[in-house]
C-alpha cells in the first residue's frame, strides 16, 4: 500500500515526545522500536498474515485483533482529514500496545507455541491459551489434556532445565534482544535511505526533463533558423537567377553601344573633315567662281548662294545627328553599366539582409525603368507602377 506523505507526517507527530514507537511484544518483554509508519505497517501485516490460518477460537480471536490494527492502519492512510487520521493511527497504536490477550506476537515462544498446537489440533491450542491467559484448561479431550501439558512444560521450562541450558536459554534471549534492536536501527537507516534514494530519482527525473525540454526547444529553434536562412538562401538563388539573364543582357548591351559610340563618333570626326575641306575649297581655291565679286546680285550669284547654303545645312544636320547618336549611345552604354552594377549590388544587400521588402520595388523600379536615348524631345517613358510590381513579386515569390 502506497503510503503518502500526510500520513508520515502525522505518524512523526504522534511519536514526537519519545521520537520512536515502542511496543513490548507480549507475552515477553522483548521491546520493538519503530520509527516510521512503514516499517510500524509492514510489521503488524506480517503478524497478520502469520495469524491468517487461525479461523476460529481464541486462535482466532489473536487473528482477529492484528486484522483490525491493520484494518486502521490502512484506513488512516487512506483518509484526507488530519483528525481521522490521527485517530485511526492513535487506535492502532493502542491495540498494539495493549499487553494483554488476544494481542499475542508471533515472535515470542508461547506465540509461535499456540501457532504450532492450532496447525496439529484446534482443542490443543484452544487448550493452551486457556492455561496461559486464563489459568484454567478444559479436559473434555484429549488433545485439551495434551495442550495442556505442553504448555506446562514450557511454562516450566526454567525449572526442568540444566543449567547450561538455562544459560545458553539466557543468551538465546540476549542474543534475540540485541538482533531486535539491531533490525530496528537497519530498518529505521534502510527507510531514511529509502526516502533519500526516491527524492533524489525525483529531483534527477526533473533536471532530466528540463533537460530534455531545453535540447529540444533549442533544437526547434536551431532548426527554424537554419530553415530560415535555407528559404533565405532559396529566395536569394532564385532571385539570382532571375536576375542573371537581364544583367548578362545589359553587360552585353553597355559593350555594344559602347562600340555604336565609338563608330558613329568616327563618322562625326570624317564628316567634319569633309566637311572642312570642302569649305576650304570652296573659299580659297576658287571662290571667283561660285561668288560674285563685283558686288552686283544676279541669277549665278543667288544659286551659287542656295547651293552653298543648302550643302552647308545638310552637313551641319549629317553632323549634328552623328553627335546625337554618338552621345546617345554612349549615355546608353553608361546606363546598361550602371543596372549591371545595381543588380550586383541588390544581390548583395538581399545576401546581407540590408534591404527591406517594401524597399524592393523602388530598386527594381530603377533597375527595369526606360532609359532616355536623348534623341527624341521627352521620349522618356513612365516607370513601372509600385502596385503592380509588388504584386509582380509577391506572385513570384509564392510560386
Amino acid at each position: 500500500m502506497v503510503i503518502d506523505k500526510q500520513s508520515i507526517e502525522i505518524f512523526k507527530d504522534l511519536i514526537h515526545n519519545e521520537g520512536k514507537l515502542s511496543i513490548t511484544l507480549f507475552p515477553e518483554e522483548t521491546t520493538r522500536n519503530f520509527r516510521s509508519l512503514k516499517v510500524f505497517y509492514d510489521f503488524m501485516l506480517k503478524e497478520k498474515t502469520y495469524w491468517e490460518p487461525t479461523q476460529s477460537g481464541r486462535p482466532g480471536r489473536i487473528r482477529q485483533n492484528f486484522v483490525s490494527i491493520v484494518s486502521n492502519l490502512e484506513s488512516g492512510i487512506s483518509q484526507t482529514n488530519e483528525n481521522q487520521k490521527l485517530n485511526y493511527f492513535r487506535n492502532a497504536i493502542n491495540a498494539a500496545r495493549s499487553n494483554q490477550f488476544p494481542c499475542i506476537y508471533s515472535t515470542t515462544l508461547i506465540g509461535q507455541f499456540i501457532k504450532d498446537r492450532y496447525m496439529i489440533s484446534t482443542q490443543q491450542a484452544e487448550a493452551a491459551c486457556q492455561y496461559f491467559f486464563e489459568g484454567s484448561a478444559s479436559l473434555s479431550t484429549r488433545d485439551g489434556f495434551d495442550g495442556l501439558i505442553l504448555s506446562f512444560f514450557l511454562t516450566k521450562r526454567d525449572e526442568l532445565a540444566a543449567t547450561s541450558e538455562t544459560n545458553e536459554r539466557t543468551s538465546l534471549e540476549q542474543l534475540r534482544r540485541s538482533y531486535s534492536e539491531e533490525l530496528d536501527r537497519l530498518q529505521h537507516d534502510y527507510q531514511d535511505k529509502s526516502i533519500q534514494v526516491d527524492d533524489n530519482y525525483q529531483k534527477f527525473q526533473n533536471e532530466l526533463m528540463n533537460w530534455k525540454n531545453q535540447i529540444q526547444q533549442s533544437t526547434e529553434e536551431y532548426l527554424s533558423d537554419k530553415q530560415n536562412a535555407l528559404n533565405e538562401l532559396e529566395m536569394l538563388y532564385r532571385e539570382k537567377l532571375r536576375l542573371q539573364s537581364p544583367a548578362r543582357y545589359w553587360d552585353e548591351l553597355s559593350k555594344s553601344y559602347e562600340k555604336q559610340g565609338n563608330k558613329w563618333r568616327t563618322w562625326v570626326l570624317v564628316t567634319s573633315g569633309i566637311f572642312i575641306m570642302f569649305l576650304s575649297t570652296l573659299l580659297y581655291v576658287q571662290p571667283a567662281a561660285y561668288f560674285s565679286i563685283n558686288k552686283t546680285l544676279d541669277m549665278n550669284s543667288v544659286k551659287s548662294t542656295i547651293i552653298f547654303a543648302l550643302i552647308t545645312s545638310i552637313f551641319v544636320y549629317v553632323i549634328s545627328l552623328f553627335v546625337r547618336l554618338s552621345t546617345s549611345a554612349f549615355h546608353l552604354s553608361r546606363d546598361a553599366k550602371e543596372r549591371f552594377q545595381l543588380t550586383h549590388v541588390y544581390l548583395s544587400l538581399l545576401n546581407e539582409k540590408g534591404i527591406q521588402e517594401s524597399e524592393r520595388s523602388i530598386v527594381l523600379q530603377s533597375i527595369f525603368s526606360r532609359a532616355d536615348t536623348g534623341l527624341l524631345k521627352g521620349d522618356s517613358s513612365p516607370t513601372i507602377p509600385d502596385t503592380g510590381l509588388s504584386q509582380i513579386i509577391k506572385g513570384m515569390n509564392g510560386k
